[in-house]
C-alpha cells in the first residue's frame, strides 16, 4: 500500500465522521476489511511506519505540557489519534510539535486507542487468523517484524536495512551527478 492510498483511508473517514474519532474508527476498519489480506497487512505496516516515526521526546513533551500529564499508554494512544487527524496535521506536529501541536489538540479527544487495532481486527475478520507479526520485506526477500518497517518513497515498504542502503545509493547518485 503507497502512503498516498493509506492517508486516503484515514482522511476519507475522518471528513465521514464529522469530528467523532470512535465513528472515524469505525470507518477506517469499514474500509481496511475490504481490502486484500496483503493489502490489510501493509495498511498495518503503513501505520507502524508513521507510529514508529511520531515516537520522540520534544512531541512527548509537548504532549504533556498541553495535557499536564501523559503516561507511557497515553502516548502511545496520542501518536494513533495524530494519525487519525490525517497526513497534513501529523507531518506538521511531528516535524515542529511544540510549534504546531497547541493548533489541534483537544484536551477532551486527543487519544485513540481503537486504532491500534484497526489492521489486526480486520485481517481477522477477513482471513479468520491473526496478522501475521512479521513478513518479507520486498526488497530483500527477509523475514523482519513490523517495528523494522520504515516507508521510502523509492522503495516502497522495506527493512530498515534496505531501506539504509537505498540511501547509501541514493547519496552516491547525487555525488555522481555534481
Amino acid at each position: 500500500m503507497l502512503r498516498e492510498a493509506f492517508w486516503d483511508i484515514i482522511e476519507a473517514a475522518k471528513e465521514d465522521s464529522q469530528g467523532n474519532i470512535l465513528v472515524q474508527v469505525d470507518l477506517i476498519k469499514e474500509q481496511v476489511v475490504e481490502l486484500s489480506p496483503d493489502e490489510i497487512c501493509s495498511f498495518s505496516r503503513m501505520f507502524h511506519s508513521l507510529y514508529y516515526q511520531s515516537y520522540g521526546m520534544p512531541l512527548w513533551d509537548e504532549v504533556r505540557r498541553l495535557a499536564g500529564s501523559c503516561s507511557d499508554d497515553g502516548f502511545d494512544y496520542f501518536r494513533a489519534w495524530l494519525i487519525a487527524q490525517g497526513e497534513k496535521v501529523f507531518s506538521l506536529v511531528v516535524a515542529q510539535p511544540r510549534k504546531y501541536l497547541g493548533e489541534f489538540f483537544d484536551l477532551a479527544v486527543h487519544e485513540c486507542e481503537p486504532l491500534l487495532y484497526v489492521a489486526d481486527q480486520a485481517y481477522q475478520q477477513k482471513t479468520g487468523r491473526e496478522m501475521p507479526k512479521t513478513f518479507l520485506c520486498p526488497t530483500c526477500k527477509e523475514e523482519v517484524s513490523v517495528s523494522e518497517v520504515v516507508e521510502h518513497s523509492a522503495l516502497g515498504e522495506a527493512c530498515q536495512t534496505c531501506a539504509d542502503e537505498y540511501s547509501e545509493m541514493e547519496e552516491q547518485q547525487l555525488l555522481d551527478h555534481m
